[in-house]
């Protein structure tokens, strides 16, 4: 779909018929007034908009205005909601397959396996960016999935951090129900 500058691509609080990617052109996100006051998101090529009225079947959360001549991919309402749907089975089934792997929940029922792998978020971290700190709350539990966590801890006196283990696929830590002196609650 082509849109000229100045077009109006979506109207805020209008009925969401279309989930939109932008191939090329520029695409200016408004809540409100459609000026600087208003701007909430510039979109360029790859990015995309549209999804929230579909995805919640509500009205129009802003205003898109083609702010150069701009070349658009439009997905309908029934293909996006099938998308959708097939994407989170497919991630559903990708983490049940992972957490049936995991000793600590070797003894959940599948139901219970089904409901955690709805439940869980990937986080990625750089290699030797902290997962947790010394000292800090352990309020998640972490599972690796993939990669290597070392496990290290500063003991009294000393001044660098001492390797207490090393971690892969499968292995956990944070915060869990049967704590130990390397995972467990802090």
């Amino acid at each position: 779909m082509e849109k000229a500058a100045g077009d109006v691509v979506i109207r805020q609080a209008d009925e969401g018929d279309n989930f939109y990617v932008v191939e090329s052109g520029t695409c200016n996100c408004y809540m409100g007034s459609c000026d600087d006051s208003g701007l909430l998101n510039v979109c360029e090529s790859g990015d995309c908009f549209g999804e929230l009225a579909l995805m919640y079947n509500a009205p129009r959360a802003a205003t898109v205005v083609a702010a150069t001549d701009v070349s658009l991919w439009a997905l309908d309402r029934p293909s996006f909601t099938i998308l959708v749907m097939q994407a989170a089975l497919d991630r559903r089934k990708q983490n049940e397959e992972f957490l049936q792997y995991v000793p600590v929940l070797a003894t959940l029922s599948k139901y219970d396996h089904g409901m955690l792998a709805d439940a869980v978020t990937p986080v990625t971290y750089e290699d030797g960016e902290p997962v947790l700190k010394q000292g800090d709350a352990a309020e998640d539990f972490f599972i690796v999935q993939e990669g290597e966590v070392v496990v290290s801890a500063v003991a009294d006196g000393a001044e660098t951090p001492a390797e207490l283990a090393r971690l892969g696929r499968g292995d956990y830590f944070g915060c869990v129900p049967n704590p130990s002196p390397l995972v467990g609650c802090a």
